[in-house]
């Protein structure tokens, strides 16, 4: 099953924000793999599910928190059987441009949107401070009341989650290790070079050409673009690849040098050595486990 690119609906587009509860009665994917240009943040119910981030996975259970950057990857999938639920929080990244105003301020904006080596993804239920738990809690409780200012009140908590999640994990962050030339202007940049990406990944695709896209020189290009990211374009083009070869793998009964082919990778023996790389097994190996990857497919949204 191929990743999509989700768009924004109506209240991100007029808020920056959004917060929803989500709901799976069957064993399953509740999301399959997809990226959004938003942030966003998880919060386990009731449940256990598998959550694959940008080609890695964990196991989350009631309590845990998750955090999906910009542009990364992601699938949830419910392995238990039991009804499993999570709240969501997405948050644009130009919001945080708006909530953290001024560069001595960038500390708190950058780690959620400049990817560096110790990024963390997944917070276990034990190591989520009470600050962010309480804050999650007056969320929880506003969204229940569904009042007409639900958006107000919710960018504003968002604003403290933010703060909290940066001072606690974030901590890594200090001005030496932020980019100077990552502004909100130069962010969007990078992201319409990813949306850009995201579309014409089974093509020719060259770095050169995603600078063209967005107008600016080849050496500034690789330079945001690294900073945004934590990858390098080529890196960050064969994550795409892979990940959607993967999902044919899984998910169809194309055969292994035709799913290569038609991710852009134009040699099967690279495909292979890259594949088992990320993957630590085979195509034709992860072709094998396709039949009880597609059982558990059958009660998907």
């Amino acid at each position: 099953m191929d990743y999509y690119i989700e768009k924004e609906n109506s209240i991100m587009k007029e808020y920056g924000i959004e917060f929803f509860l989500a709901e799976k009665k069957n064993i399953g994917k509740i999301a399959r793999s997809h990226i959004h240009p938003s942030l966003e943040f998880i919060y386990i119910k009731e449940g256990v599910f598998e959550i694959g981030i940008d080609n890695q996975t964990v196991i989350a259970k009631k309590g845990d928190f998750l955090i999906f950057r910009a542009n990364v990857i992601h699938t949830i999938t419910l392995i238990e059987n039991i009804v499993g639920t999570y709240y969501v929080l997405k948050v644009a990244p130009t919001l945080l441009f708006q909530i953290f105003v001024g560069k001595n301020q960038l500390a708190y904006t950058m780690p959620f949107l400049q990817k560096h080596a110790e990024d963390i993804s997944y917070i276990s239920s034990k190591y989520i401070p009470a600050e962010i738990k309480r804050i999650w809690d007056i969320m929880i409780m506003e969204f229940s009341k569904n009042e007409n200012d639900l958006c107000v009140y919710q960018r504003i908590h968002a604003a403290e989650l933010l703060l909290q999640l940066s001072r606690h994990f974030c901590s890594y962050f200090n001005s030496d290790s932020l980019s100077k030339d990552l502004n909100e202007h130069t962010v969007n940049l990078i992201y319409e070079s990813i949306s850009f990406i995201n579309q014409n990944f089974a093509s020719d695709i060259t770095a050169l050409s995603c600078a063209e896209h967005i107008h600016i020189s080849y050496s500034y290009f690789a330079r945001l673009f690294k900073a945004v990211t934590g990858k390098t374009f080529k890196e960050y083009l064969n994550t795409i690849r892979l990940s959607k070869a993967r999902d044919a793998l899984l998910q169809t009964d194309i055969p292994v040098t035709d799913v290569a082919m038609s991710c852009g990778f134009n040699s099967p023996s690279y495909f292979t050595a890259e594949y088992k790389k990320i993957y630590g097994k085979t195509p034709h190996q992860t072709k094998k486990e396709a039949p009880l990857h597609r059982y558990s497919q059958i009660n998907d949204f």
